[in-house]
């Protein structure tokens, strides 16, 4: 029998970007996760991500896809943006591209369904690029105060206030 995937997940594990099509079902997120009855497993190689880690569970409601997710127990913990941390009891609901952190690794899962509204991916540009990642997780304060301070470190030195100017 063949399963059409109704969503994308995508979690960068360091340098690595793991990609698993999910058709209806319930896997198991983990650095060693195994299939166990009823799961599949999906193999996340970080430090930070438990060998079993969290569960996503795939099913069609009312004509649309829904995708929850519930930590298993993990060590590093499992939350999601905008929700928080995710229990071990009970499930939690992900938002149409959805972010999901498994440990120290971030996560998306992408719907594939014209009634949401979303674009496909298509296989050839993941949602999670490494520009796009570095970008949301440094904040504009800290950046600036960065710039400040090289900008002082260069006039200190004597390099001169065109290059610290430069930078601001």
């Amino acid at each position: 029998m063949v399963t059409t995937p109704l969503a994308e997940l995508q979690i960068r594990a360091g340098p690595a970007l793991v990609r698993v099509d999910l058709a209806e079902g319930v896997y198991l997120v983990g650095r060693r996760p195994g299939a166990s009855a009823g799961t599949t497993g999906v193999s996340v190689s970080h430090a930070s991500v438990s060998r079993a880690h969290a569960y996503l569970k795939v099913a069609r409601e009312e004509g649309r896809t829904v995708v929850q997710v519930r930590d298993a127990g993990s060590k590093n913990g499992t939350s999601v943006v905008g929700v928080g941390v995710v229990a071990t009891e009970g499930w939690t609901v992900l938002e149409a591209e959805g972010k999901v952190i498994f440990g120290e690794c971030e996560g998306v899962v992408v719907l594939r369904e014209a009634s949401c509204g979303l674009l496909e991916t298509g296989g050839e540009q993941p949602l999670l690029d490494e520009a796009a990642s570095a970008k949301a997780t440094t904040s504009k304060p800290r950046t600036r105060a960065i710039l400040v301070g090289t900008a002082i470190a260069l006039t200190v030195l004597g390099l001169g206030a065109s290059a610290a100017e430069f930078l601001l």
